[in-house]
């Protein structure tokens, strides 16, 4: 019941609505003229007039501007072709200028080539004598480093023999000493020919150990002083040798030139060798 009653009023409404606009559209023909009337006497008509002439005044100079400019553009365009034209007839001589340029030997392409080749040979034995060099340098250094392992090598078995022949001094400097105290000894009846051959035995064996020195010394290569037999002066005296004449002996250089104890100053070794 409510919806229809709703709709009922509804219907009312709209109707209501329709005739209302159609009174009113009926009576718009007649308020138009005054609508007109009211709007054109709120505006100024001249001055809308003067400021839309100003404007297009305004638009007529930019077009007049803008047909000068074309034209300019039109000029210049036409001066560019020209140039354009004139460059590439220039560029064309030219081209023909180089290609007679070519054509043509030069004065001194004789001489030139053949400098040109003289200086790829010597840059060749250039480049072959500097290898060459750098071969002949590292096989020095090599040579160098084996020749010092060799000397190194010749110092230590120097210093050997040294070591050797100090010891056998020694021993016969003990052996001589030893043999003193028995001459001296109360005890030591001997016959005549006794210190003779105590002589004859020293000399022997101081000249043995002198032959072996020396044989070392000619085996390691270098120059090696060698001892000279202290007792051969006894042997041809028919007397020993006493430890103190010994030592004055060795002082004087009847024994050996140079001994060094084994293990001393490296320096004096070497400045001796």
């Amino acid at each position: 019941m409510l919806e229809r009653e709703e709709l009922r009023h509804v219907g009312q409404e709209i109707h209501q609505a329709g005739a209302d606009l159609q009174r009113m559209l009926l009576n718009g023909k007649e308020l138009q003229s005054l609508c007109q009337g009211a709007v054109a006497g709120q505006l100024d008509m001249a001055a809308a007039e003067k400021s839309l002439r100003t404007e297009l005044n305004a638009a007529q100079e930019e077009v007049t501007s803008l047909q000068q400019e074309v034209q300019e553009l039109g000029l210049q365009q036409e001066d560019l072709y020209a140039a354009v034209d004139r460059r590439a007839g220039e560029a064309a001589r030219i081209q023909r200028q180089v290609t007679v340029m070519a054509a043509v030997r030069p004065t001194h392409q004789d001489e030139y080539e053949t400098l040109q080749a003289e200086l790829v040979r010597l840059f060749t034995i250039y480049q072959s004598r500097s290898r060459n060099l750098d071969w002949l340098e590292s096989q020095l250094e090599a040579r160098h480093k084996a020749e010092a392992k060799q000397a190194a090598a010749a110092n230590r078995k120097l210093r050997q023999v040294q070591q050797k022949l100090w010891e056998q001094e020694q021993q016969q400097l003990m052996a001589s000493e030893a043999e003193e105290g028995d001459l001296d000894s109360p005890s030591a009846g001997m016959p005549a020919h006794a210190p003779g051959l105590l002589a004859g035995d020293d000399s022997s064996g101081a000249s043995t150990l002198g032959e072996s020195s020396e044989d070392e010394a000619s085996r390691v290569g270098s120059p090696l002083l060698t001892a000279r037999p202290a007792s051969r002066a006894s042997a041809a005296s028919g007397r020993p040798v006493t430890a103190s004449q010994h030592l004055q002996r060795l002082a004087s250089g009847q024994g050996l030139r140079t001994l060094h104890r084994p293990g001393g100053d490296d320096e004096d070794e070497d400045d001796s060798f």
